[in-house]
């Protein structure tokens, strides 16, 4: 047996363990299991409850919340997977022989969902589940030897699929692949794919609702999103130059190109960028740049302050620094000639840099200063220099 004990007094106790790198677990989560693969850049938050009976793999760059609580015999996360907080995973017959859970890659995960794994559940790639949503593989209480029902039987969820708020799926029961679901329905049969469809119990509202490549329709749609933005980005004073190649479907934002058929992205990303992106996916076209942060962030920022030659509003606490080493991605010791018992007010008060975007750029003339961002909480939605400051919360 094996444990991996993390410094915040979380950890992980399993047969095999194999994390990847830049692996953060906040404080008071626990994870158990007989084998656990998690991958590169995962962020798992505070007080969760992992009890798998055999195999937990999480996949890179998938972010979970605090306060979830999962427990089956296998349970299977992809890549870049958004779960939410508030999450159980379980419920009556959580140790089943079929009591397994596989979520696809891209997919989103949201708070307060309680997917029951008496049998399995296969949660398929690019899916949407919204809050509050209850997924069961039984149901039974009063006696059957008195003519009621009990239904047991697995449930699977396809591919680009959307389950709004509210909704509830029954046992034994199979949704197709690009089906979109109405709010608050009651999933009591199958869907086919292709189908819109809603109610308590849900009806299929509209049939072969697939996809649809149209490229006159889709230009109309890109030109209309962009000049959405222009209006949004001279509101909070960003500046975009932004571009349509209808031809090559592409959009280039500042320096930074958007390919809409691969959704792959090619340049250095700054704040008006990663505005841009996370515009885009508001409207369903999701843009994954995998930039993570972490202890080089922190050491790029303090060897900045540091360096005489850079203009900070203030280097207070970085006169004695003697050094700074990460010995790894979320770790960073900072050495002091003396003891310092203004450290912690003072060192930390500085916001950090994101050194992939600003290494080997001048810090007193780059104009990324009139756009701050910062890490924690909050982020700055909104500046304009010497009259306001306007953030809002991250998600999740």
């Amino acid at each position: 047996m094996q444990i991996h004990r993390f410094e915040n007094g979380s950890y992980i106790i399993a047969e095999t363990i194999k994390l990847g790198h830049n692996v953060h677990v906040g404080p008071h989560t626990t994870i158990r299991a007989t084998e656990c693969v998690i991958g590169d850049d995962v962020t798992i938050g505070s007080h969760n409850a992992f009890l798998v009976g055999q195999r937990l793999e999480i996949g890179a760059l998938t972010t979970i919340g605090h306060h979830n609580n999962l427990t089956a015999r296998t349970i299977r996360i992809g890549e870049y997977v958004y779960w939410d907080s508030h999450v159980t995973v379980g419920h009556g017959g959580k140790f089943s022989p079929d009591a397994h859970l596989t979520v696809g890659s891209y997919s989103m995960i949201c708070a307060r969902i309680t997917l029951n794994t008496n049998h399995r559940i296969d949660i398929g790639e690019y899916v949407g589940i919204g809050e509050d949503v209850m997924v069961w593989t039984h149901g039974s209480f009063l006696p059957i030897l008195e003519g009621f029902p009990a239904d047991f039987g697995p449930v699977s969820i396809g591919h680009h699929v959307w389950l709004p708020a509210r909704t509830i799926v029954l046992p034994n029961r199979r949704i197709g692949n690009h089906v979109v679901v109405g709010t608050n329905s009651l999933i009591n049969k199958d869907l086919p794919d292709g189908c819109l469809a809603g109610g308590i119990p849900a009806k299929i509202l509209r049939e072969n609702a697939y996809p649809s490549h149209d490229p006159a329709r889709n230009a109309t749609l890109v030109r209309q999103v962009l000049a959405d933005y222009a209006e949004l980005a001279a509101y909070k004073d960003l500046h975009a130059e932004l571009h349509y190649d209808e031809a090559r479907q592409t959009i280039r934002c500042n320096e930074v190109v958007f390919n809409l058929d691969t959704l792959k992205t090619h340049g250095t990303f700054t704040r008006v960028e990663e505005d841009f992106r996370d515009f885009l996916r508001r409207r369903g076209i999701k843009f994954y740049t995998g930039q993570p942060f972490t202890s080089a962030d922190v050491a790029f920022t303090w060897r900045a302050v540091k360096n005489p030659a850079f203009i900070a509003e203030s280097k207070d606490g970085t006169e004695e620094i003697v050094a700074i080493e990460t010995p790894n991605a979320l770790t960073v010791i900072c050495r002091y000639a003396t003891v310092s018992p203004t450290f912690a007010t003072t060192l930390f008060t500085f916001g950090i840099l994101p050194r992939h975007l600003l290494e080997g750029v001048d810090l007193n003339t780059a104009s990324y200063g009139d756009k701050p961002i910062g890490t924690g909480p909050f982020m700055v939605t909104a500046f304009k220099r010497g009259q306001y400051v306007l953030t809002e919360r991250f998600p999740g």
